[in-house]
């Protein structure tokens, strides 16, 4: 993190070494960061007191138990620019007093970014709890892409305990790397403003328009108004920040079908083109008059939207079942697609006037199938 620091800007970073009183059972540990807090803001006053710099200048990132350890700090100095917690420590620190873990009053602002949130027993070591002005729940906030696959490698490429270490802390040292990335990627790492992670699943918030995005990471940016809590959806692997395109297909309501398999969906622009992207992780049934809503992700900013491809896999399984039953080959017919880019705050809609795709066929939606509103006739 120092080095993406200082290659980003001429700053004054201070690392804080307490690894010896991290080490000890995780009791004595909490219970050392009440010290290693003091001696933190005991630095930071004589700092301002002999140099005349602003409290409003400092800027405190903790990582788990580092987390409350800022806050602590915080208390102690008044009018502290800003606090980052990266996946606060939860076991000891949930539900208790704001005085015993890192809140929103300990620095002018207090950002937060949750990735293992899960309960102890579940081999969760953070909180899903808000605890600052903005608390970012990448992924839902508990398990981080990639995670389960980086466990199983590094149990068969490491000695078995330094493997164990690193698969158990895997999602909870992932806020960690998205951060560090932020510092000085050119993807925003968007995130959207939602009350819940229900309404985030079911596509309620996915949108700019009502209230405002902002980006999650080292370029937060605080603003008026309440406490927001903020999802977003990131990669497996690095790069992790994904330009996230909202996209919904409808399907037609006539002629009748009924079709299981998988709708594979990439997109153009005026700067590049999309990955491919499923539209669920699993085999799933379409019929008509369906409405699907997923993300469509990239790592690179695609531009404006000029056509969409649309694929349609039956699946290995379902076609040999299809043929020992003598089945017709199965087909889904597209009404519409509409796509929601981020950055310009826009819909663009491609009308695909009940479209029909076969299995193993493709169909790609261009600028000939696009209006200007969500209204296709």
């Amino acid at each position: 993190m120092k080095e993406e620091l200082l290659l980003f800007a001429d700053y004054n970073v201070i690392l804080v070494n307490w690894s010896k009183g991290s080490k000890a059972v995780y009791h004595q540990a909490v219970a050392n960061i009440r010290v290693v807090g003091a001696q933190i803001a005991h630095l930071i006053n004589t700092m301002i007191e002999s140099f005349r710099m602003n409290a409003s200048d400092f800027h405190i990132i903790g990582h788990s138990l580092g987390s409350h350890t800022a806050g602590y700090a915080g208390e102690r100095v008044a009018g502290l620019g800003r606090i980052s917690g990266l996946d606060p420590a939860g076991p000891l620190f949930e539900n208790t007093d704001t005085r015993v873990c890192l809140d929103s009053s300990d620095a002018m602002f207090v950002d937060v970014i949750h990735t293992n949130g899960k309960p102890l027993i579940l081999l969760g070591f953070g909180t899903l709890q808000p605890l600052g002005h903005f608390d970012f729940y990448p992924n839902l906030g508990r398990d981080m892409p990639g995670c389960i696959q980086d466990e199983i490698l590094d149990l068969i490429e490491e000695d078995i305990p330094a493997g164990l270490t690193e698969s158990l802390t895997c999602s909870h040292s992932r806020a960690t790397a998205y951060y560090i990335e932020s510092i000085n990627s050119k993807c925003p790492y968007t995130a959207y403003p939602c009350d819940n992670e229900e309404d985030f699943k079911s596509g309620k918030c996915k949108t700019c328009a009502t209230h405002r995005c902002v980006r999650m990471g080292f370029h937060a940016k605080p603003r008026d108004g309440r406490n927001q809590k903020y999802y977003l959806i990131t990669s497996d692997e690095k790069q992790y920040c994904q330009f996230q395109y909202e996209t919904v297909i409808i399907l037609s309501g006539s002629p009748t079908f009924t079709g299981r398999g998988h709708i594979l969906v990439n997109a153009t622009g005026t700067l590049g083109y999309s990955p491919s992207t499923k539209v669920s992780p699993k085999s799933r049934t379409f019929r008509n008059n369906q409405t699907i809503t997923f993300t469509l992700s990239s790592p690179s900013d695609i531009g404006e939207i000029l056509s969409v491809s649309l694929h349609f896999d039956v699946g290995r399984l379902d076609s040999v079942l299809g043929k020992l039953l003598q089945r017709s080959s199965p087909r889904i017919y597209i009404n519409r697609v509409v796509i929601y880019r981020t950055e310009s705050n826009q819909n663009v809609t491609f009308c695909a006037g009940a479209q029909p795709i076969e299995d193993h066929q493709s169909v790609t939606l261009d600028r000939q199938y696009y209006v200007a509103d969500e209204v296709c006739y």
